[in-house]
């Protein structure tokens, strides 16, 4: 199609910047549609290895063709046949594997005519949207802006326009939320169920994770306790009397019998670790308040004081504490 020089429309706008519209302007007949297809174009289809086959008809054949053009033609806008050449499209697909948009548009129809499908070649205007008027938000065509595609006529009897040339793009259609949304959700599904058994396992895995944790926290709170205890106590920087102190504060936590609020650390030790089986339960209450409240503890000290922390920490242990005070109620407080 072409178009004076200076031509010039304005389109209503409505896109956006990026966005692409297409004007068509379809032909008077549609008789060429079906047109006889020259012998080469079915040598062009053998030796580009697309088949004919009925039953691979459908869109993704379609689809495959028009890809196959834009793999093995060049876009070259300043391409031209010799002034001999007695078909354009031929020497094209054959030989110089060059051509401009028309010549894509054409290539488009007759191979897609050559495997049977009713195709014709539609003319209008690409406008991409740069030369837009801002005071009346038209978007402004010129010459430059003619551009030729192909459409494929489907069962339904639509007529479906497909763009063969490289560097042009379809506006894609508007699709509504409520189908997009079913769509996910049909996905969603269809995802679920191909994986219903590796859900389950993992769903039955997890809920038994969740029993275990319900039944045995303490237990594990306890354990990363101890651990922290254990390591705390092979620094030389960390005196092991307060180091036990916080591990059995933790305890009796777990155990629900933290210190009371108006209890002091000396009775609330002795409570415990009487309530524990302690041997010596002052021992380590002693070494506690030497190390808090006394003069600098000498390597003796620090020796006596590991000794009686040690012991502290093996005999007040939660289920001793959990046994001895299960009928008496205290107010949570942090350790």
């Amino acid at each position: 199609m072409k178009l004076p020089p200076g031509f010039r429309r304005s389109l209503p706008g409505g896109i956006d910047a990026t966005g692409a519209i297409a004007v068509a302007t379809p032909p008077a007949v549609d008789a060429t549609v079906r047109d006889e297809v020259p012998a080469w174009v079915g040598d062009v289809l053998q030796a580009w290895g697309i088949g004919r086959d009925p039953a691979a008809a459908g869109w993704p054949h379609v689809a495959g063709v028009v890809a196959e053009i834009q793999r093995r033609i060049i876009r070259d806008d300043s391409a031209s046949p010799p002034d001999d050449c007695p078909d354009t499209l031929r020497h094209v697909l054959t030989v110089s594997h060059r051509g401009r948009p028309y010549d894509f548009a054409g290539a488009a129809a007759m191979l897609l005519r050559g495997c049977g499908y009713p195709t014709r070649v539609v003319g209008g205007l690409h406008v991409s949207g740069e030369r837009r008027d801002v005071r009346s938000r038209r978007f402004v065509a010129t010459a430059e802006d003619a551009h030729v595609w192909a459409e494929v006529l489907a069962a339904s009897g639509r007529w479906i326009p497909l763009e063969p040339t490289p560097g042009y793009r379809l506006r894609p259609p508007t699709v509504p939320w409520t189908t997009r949304a079913l769509d996910a959700l049909r996905d969603a599904t269809a995802w679920l169920r191909a994986r219903a058994i590796t859900i389950a396992a993992i769903g039955a895995g997890l809920a038994l994770l969740a029993a275990a944790a319900a039944v045995g926290w303490r237990w594990c709170v306890d354990a990363l306790a101890t651990a922290w205890w254990r390591q705390a106590t092979r620094r030389d920087d960390v005196c092991p009397a307060r180091a036990a102190w916080h591990l059995i504060a933790w305890r009796a936590w777990l155990a629900g019998c933290p210190r009371r609020p108006a209890e002091t650390v000396r009775d609330w030790h002795r409570r415990t670790l009487a309530a524990a089986a302690a041997d010596d339960p002052m021992a380590f209450v002693n070494a506690f308040e030497q190390s808090a409240y006394g003069r600098p503890a000498t390597p003796r000290d620090r020796l006596r004081h590991g000794q009686a922390a040690a012991a502290a920490a093996q005999h007040v242990t939660v289920a001793r504490l959990r046994q001895r005070f299960t009928t008496e109620a205290h107010r949570w407080q942090p350790p």
